[in-house]
Order: C-alpha cells, then structure tokens, then sequence
C-alpha cells in the first residue's frame, strides 16, 4: 500500500488505533431553457454518495497486513416516482394497494434474475426454486426468499422508484431529472389584459432516492446464509426510501386590474420507506387544496386627533383542506394498517394597516378543524384571533 511505502504509518506494534478515510462524491446537473415565449423548465438532477472506510494496518515485521476492513455510508439521487403519486388520502388503506401489490409481485421477478445469476442457466431446475407445503412454486428460488434483503431493494426501486439498476448503489446515469415549470404568457391574451395585471402558472416536481446508511456485513462469506435461509447481502441496509412531492401540482397566481389577489394550489407528497430490519413498508402520504383572496385598499383615511392618515389597508383571506395518513404494510404478516391520519381545514383572515414606516396594525382570525381518522383520536378546533402591535425602533 502506497501509505505504508512512503512511511506514513508506523511499525509501532503499541499503536492500535484504525486507519480511516472519508470520501464523498456529489454531481449536481441543472439545465434551464425556454420551449416557447414565457414558458421557463427548470430541470435539475443531482447524485451524492458519501463512504467511511476503516481497517487495521498490522506490522508483521516484513509487511503490513489489512485486518477488519469495513465500509459505510450513505446515499442519496434524483429520481421520479409517479407510479402512485395520484392515489386518494384518507381513512382507507386500500386505496395504494395496487402498487403495493405490483411490489410484491415484483420481488418474484428480482429473484429470478438474482438466481440465474447466481446459479446460471440451471436456475429454474431443481431445489433451486422453492416450493410451498403443497408443492407448488412460489416463484422465488434458493437463497433468494420473500424477505431476501437484495430481493426486497431491487423490487422496491423497481416499483416505487422505476428504476431497474443493479447492485446497492446505482451508476451516476441512473439520476433522474427533477423539474419547475413557470408559465406567464396568459396576460398576453388581449381579453386577459382587461381583466388582469399579471397571471402566472405554477409546478414543481420533486423526488429524492434515499439509502439511510449502509455498513459491511461483519458475518458476510460467500457461502453464508441468514436466518430466513437467504444469501447475505455483502452490506446491512436499515432503510431504503423514495420522498416526493408536488409543491405545487399546479397553482395559479392572479392579480387583477381593481387590485384584487387572487391564488390557488394543489399540493401532494408522498414518502414510501422500507425497512430491510423487519420487513415493513410505511407511506406517508398528503394532499392539499389552497385558496387566497386579497385586496389592498388604497388610500383609506383615517384621522388621529388633528392628523389625517392616507394609507393602505391589505386584507387576506386563505382556506385549505389538507388529507393525510400513514399506513403501515408488514410484509411477512400480510397486514396493512392506518396508523396515523387526519383531515385538517383552516381559514385565516387577517387585514394590516401601515401607519408609517415604523409602525404597523395587524388584526386576525385563525381558525383550524382537525379531524382524525382513527377512532382513538378526537376532533379538535382550535382559534386565535387579535391584533398585533409592529413598532420597529430602527431605521
């Protein structure tokens, strides 16, 4: 090794502390460009992988010897995950199942293409693929069962991520673009200049592939099975997730000729984790619907004693309905469950008077509705309202 050449690490047999190195790699691609007049694409992918290794370098009295070598990391990349990004929020865990059950499916054909790589064209014949009580084909093979680590990664990006890469860490070209669209050629129309000053139109994708950490296995060989009579995997993956959103979908942003504001939004996200440790998918999942009114009054006057202000009064309104809910699959039991859920609306009014640029008038209205989908939680409302003083001391 280059280190122990050029006399960087010691013969001291007293000295036993690792040698270690951290090694990170991080590729960010972003392109911007314009199709047509006014529509701006903003497409960004990225690629982050971070390593630790640690080993013991020995004196043996003629060489140096690399004893307990162990990596770890994480990882992160750009991906798309549309496949059950549009699927109902609510208080049935039935409504994603169908790629839940696309996932369970797929581990059939992960292990497959594991076993014929494995064992080769003789694959399929034999003990290699295993059967039930019954003795009927299950559709996984020797080594590659329902819960193999390997089986359950690669059905996983599969499905959730669509993504067929090999091995535990994909190749820079397996990113996937990530985007936001801006459009403002709406006001060009001449019957939406009479009626608006500005309208523009909203959407951003984003999606990350997540590996929560991975580390050497220490009972790795290659001949080596775990408990469930699968081939370990080279490396201990905790957790593997796909985190998406829509932020937004689509929202428009008006404001009109009389000084009116107007906006809507419609927000999704979406976060699918599994955890290799029991062999539990979760989804997190939230849909939400925004809608704004504003108006600046300008001009309002309003008298203190001798003195007449002529300011502006900006008024808000925003209502949204947000759904959300957790379920939780476990897969060796074959049982889904709601474990978390709710469905949230909230208004806010408020209006702001600017008596001058040091002080500042406020008053609002805040209300929020909060109702549970499992029947162990209750509804709850809660409301704030009052005025708020601003007086800033600086200029």
């Amino acid at each position: 090794m280059k280190a122990a050449g050029k006399g960087w690490i010691t013969t001291d047999s007293t000295q036993n502390n690792p040698f270690l190195m951290n090694a990170s790699r991080t590729v960010y691609v972003r392109a911007l460009f314009e199709p047509i007049k006014k529509l701006r694409v903003n497409l960004t992918s990225n690629w982050s992988r971070s390593r630790n290794s640690s080993e013991y370098i020995v004196y043996d009295g003629a060489d140096f010897q690399s004893l307990n070598k162990m990596y770890s990391g994480n990882f992160s990349m750009s991906a798309i995950g549309l496949k059950s990004a549009f699927y109902s929020v609510g208080n049935n865990p039935e409504a994603s199942a169908a790629v839940y059950n696309e996932f369970l499916e797929e581990r059939k054909r992960v292990a497959a293409q594991l076993a014929k790589q494995r064992y080769g064209a003789g694959y399929n014949k034999g003990d290699i693929p295993l059967r039930d009580a019954k003795g009927q084909l299950t559709g996984f093979y020797d080594g590659y069962g329902p819960t193999s680590q390997d089986v359950l990664i690669g059905a996983f990006n599969r499905t959730y991520a669509s993504s067929k890469h090999d091995g535990l860490i994909p190749g820079i070209w397996a990113m996937r673009p990530n985007w936001r669209v801006v459009y403002t050629g709406l006001i060009d129309f001449a019957f939406m200049k009479k009626v608006f000053k500005s309208i523009s139109v909203n959407h951003n994708y984003i999606c990350k592939y997540n590996i929560g950490s991975f580390a050497s296995n220490l009972k790795y060989a290659e001949d080596a099975r775990d408990l469930q009579d699968n081939w370990m995997s080279l490396f201990d993956v905790n957790l593997v997730s796909i985190n998406e959103q829509f932020n937004p979908l689509i929202s428009m942003d008006m404001v009109w000729a009389n000084n009116l504001t107007t906006h809507w939004d419609i927000n999704r996200r979406r976060d699918v984790s599994l955890s290799l440790v029991n062999a539990q998918l979760s989804e997190t999942s939230s849909n939400e619907i925004v809608l704004g009114l504003g108006y600046r009054f300008g001009n309002l006057p309003i008298f203190l004693k001798s003195k007449q202000l002529n300011n502006d009064i900006n008024v808000q309104f925003d209502f949204s309905i947000r759904k959300n809910n957790t379920i939780i699959r476990r897969i060796t039991e074959n049982v889904d469950q709601l474990t978390a859920g709710e469905k949230v609306m909230s208004i806010k009014v408020s209006a702001d008077y600017t008596f001058n640029n040091r002080l500042n008038l406020r008053l609002f209205y805040d209300r929020k509705v909060d109702t549970p989908y499992l029947s162990l939680s209750y509804p709850t409302t809660n409301t704030n309202f009052g005025l708020s003083i601003r007086y800033t001391l600086m200029q």
